[in-house]
């Protein structure tokens, strides 16, 4: 290996030499692939080199699956480690097994470029919020000032720097701060009816979509499942609503453009506002939590009808 590679290291586990070629091919320039015939090499590399994607090759490996990922996923230090496993396998039951073992994602036999791709950056991504959510859980932990019933929410956040600063702001100055919470109407039937790499196209676009409509005091925090918690400072709530009718509408009439066809999409936006002014840092985090929750709610209510924007003025 090249000691002084800066690309994201990549880890093939097998014996095919037409794959292990695939891969490093599809993914050259992006990513630097090292490939190990026998699982005792692999895991003394897994446990010297910063490895941060294993691809296991399910036909050639040379112990079994299940055994190999419980392996990686017990020595400390792996068990966040997202493992790929190429497989021509689609029965539900071996599907189920392997994601319990601990399998990541899955690369579909005949190998395709694009979504070897599309499967590594997924990954990477759910990898660098893993590491996020670490490390705001530890300063929330070590932190006097947030009370220990508010912390439940607080993980369940990417909260950076700049959100920190933004509470603060509302605990010193009688300033209005408004909650949006916006999420894909019908996820669960897009993945059914164009699976889950069509789904991620259309995540894709509401994140990049919804990152390029901030201004420079505002703060984006996806939830998951196609879920985005956007905090606007010095934003009262009825300037909010606007933001989200017009947000609302304008992903309505928008055609996203997948691999597979042309759709569009629809979304639901719970709003909620909060602007007194806060006594100490520990009120400031417990009433970002009670307007968290309220948010969720206003969300659910929207939901409910779909399409649709539901404030909670309470």
């Amino acid at each position: 290996m090249n000691a002084q590679t800066t690309l994201p290291i990549v880890l093939f586990i097998g014996t095919d030499i037409g794959k292990v070629t695939f891969i490093k091919r599809a993914l050259k320039g992006s990513y630097y692939v090292m490939d190990s015939k026998d699982s005792h090499t692999a895991f003394e590399w897994l446990k010297t080199i910063p490895i941060q994607t294993v691809i296991l090759d399910f036909n050639t490996l040379d112990e079994p699956l299940f055994n190999l990922c419980q392996h990686i996923k017990k020595t400390p230090g792996l068990e966040k480690t997202p493992i790929l496993l190429i497989t021509n396998k689609i029965q539900k039951a071996f599907t189920v097994d392997a994601l319990n073992a601990g399998v990541t994602d899955f690369i579909h036999e005949p190998l395709d470029a694009s979504e070897i791709h599309e499967r590594m950056a997924v990954c990477l991504k759910s990898q660098m919020i893993t590491k996020k959510m670490s490390l705001m859980t530890s300063k929330i932990n070590s932190s006097p000032l947030i009370p220990k019933n508010t912390q439940t929410f607080l993980h369940r956040m990417l909260l950076d720097d700049k959100t920190l600063k933004e509470i603060s702001k509302a605990k010193k100055i009688d300033m209005p701060l408004t909650l949006l919470m916006i999420a894909l109407d019908n996820h669960d039937m897009f993945i059914k009816a164009y699976g889950e790499l069509t789904l991620e196209e259309i995540i894709l676009f509401l994140e990049e979509y919804l990152n390029n409509r901030l201004r420079k005091f505002d703060t984006l925090m996806p939830q998951g499942n196609g879920k985005y918690l956007l905090m606007l400072p010095k934003t009262s709530q009825s300037a909010a609503k606007i933001i989200a009718e017009d947000i609302r509408k304008e992903i309505c009439r928008t055609t996203i453009h997948t691999k597979k066809k042309e759709i569009l999409v629809t979304v639901s936006i719970g709003v909620v506002s909060f602007d007194k002014k806060l006594s100490d840092a520990a009120a400031a985090y417990e009433q970002f939590d009670q307007s968290l929750e309220r948010v969720k709610k206003s969300l659910e209510k929207a939901q409910k009808k779909g399409n649709k924007i539901v404030s909670d003025s309470s």
